[in-house]
């Protein structure tokens, strides 16, 4: 049944409605989508940015209280009542589920709901987070579950298309469409480091002639950022400018206090479109234990700073090593502390690295071809 509009109605449902890559990803689905043909409806966890920004541009919207990132059983049971009545009421073509725990949850209760076409987005697969073995089984066969009852699934980058497919039953669903963006205007490197340093509650050019490391990264276990922020102790000159805001806040705020890295390292909170300040930075690290296809590497790399950063996940599918960024592995404070150094040293490789990845974002990376993918999917999957 097709909602009174005469449009189709997609169902976008996500845990948390902060923002980060998945939220971005969501945000600019529902905001794109043809206003003639579809009927955009978001549903998350919680009241957040996410909320706010898609409430602007005029979506509908619901917050469920209960739905958290945290195992918990009572109410991960009432979320999927909520899910399963709502689905009944608003009878949408397709539902588009986006992270791991909403993923299991929203795609039983879409099953049970009789909806027909369940799409499931991969933002990084749980499986890969630094966890015991018995912990990566089981969310593996959560995982399997949710690939198994969605009908398409789509992967943002070539390891996590090849991790799909490998799941039994599944290799037929899957398609793999990559992030795009649409590039912002950057300030100046003047203007970027003034907005910073007044954020700092400093006088405009107290960043001004300073060698700035930056992150744009939510502060969570995922993001690596205590190995940046130790690696960045044995980095003489530069300072290390964090913008995100987190859980982990307090846990970096402690242990920069115990090794005294109160002028070394800045935690600035979220700052909105925070990419536009990139080119205050001289180098952009992103010291990721997990990740998809993280939005903070193209915006930055669109900016042409040279990038530093963990190969994990779809980090590999935007940065070749040493042919348009650096690639090290995770969780290792000495890999940090050596790129940067090697960055440092060597500016005609850092000069060089920033031209080539802002070429290859702009060519290969674009918000049109990301959104022009996705809405084809969209309609093959409702003419089945």
């Amino acid at each position: 049944m097709e909602p009174k509009s005469g449009k189709s109605k997609i169902l976008f449902v996500i845990t948390k409605s902060n923002w980060g890559g998945a939220q971005r990803y969501v945000y600019d689905l529902a905001t794109n989508l043809p206003k003639e043909t579809y009927e955009p409806f978001v549903i998350f966890g919680g009241r957040g940015i996410l909320a706010n920004t898609l409430e602007k541009a005029g979506i509908q919207t619901l917050s469920l209280p209960q739905l958290g990132r945290d195992p918990n059983t009572i109410q991960d049971i009432r979320v999927f009542f909520a899910l399963l009545t709502l689905f009944k009421k608003e009878r949408p073509n397709i539902v588009h589920l986006n992270s791991s725990k909403i993923g299991a949850i929203g795609a039983l209760a879409a099953r049970f709901s009789g909806v027909k076409n369940i799409i499931f987005t991969a933002h990084g697969f749980a499986f890969n987070e630094d966890r015991s073995e018995i912990a990566r089984l089981i969310i593996k066969g959560i995982t399997w579950f949710t690939l198994l009852l969605s009908t398409k699934v789509i992967t943002l980058s070539d390891r996590e298309e090849k991790q799909a497919k490998n799941f039994p039953g599944v290799a037929k669903k899957v398609v793999k469409i990559k992030n795009g963006i649409e590039l912002p205007h950057f300030l100046s490197k003047t203007e970027a480091r003034e907005t910073l340093s007044t954020r700092l509650g400093q006088t405009p050019d107290f960043l001004a002639k300073k060698h700035i490391v930056g992150t744009i990264a939510e502060l969570t276990a995922n993001k690596g950022l205590i190995y940046a922020v130790e690696a960045m102790q044995n980095i003489e000159e530069y300072v290390f400018v964090i913008i995100g805001e987190g859980e982990d806040r307090e846990k970096l705020t402690t242990y920069m206090k115990e090794k005294n890295l109160g002028s070394k390292v800045y935690l600035l909170g979220f700052i909105e479109n925070a990419s536009t300040l990139a080119k205050a930075f001289d180098i952009f690290l992103l010291s990721s234990l997990k990740e998809g296809l993280p939005y903070a590497l193209l915006e930055v790399g669109g900016a042409g700073i040279p990038i530093l950063t963990t190969a994990v996940g779809g980090i590999p599918t935007i940065i070749e090593d040493q042919k348009n960024g650096m690639l090290i592995k995770p969780k290792s404070a000495r890999e940090i502390e050596l790129g940067l150094k090697f960055l440092i040293t060597h500016k005609e490789e850092r000069k060089s690295l920033g031209e080539k990845i802002r070429e290859d974002i702009a060519e290969k990376f674009n918000l049109k071809q990301m959104l022009e993918a996705t809405f084809i999917l969209y309609k093959r999957e409702e003419k089945k």
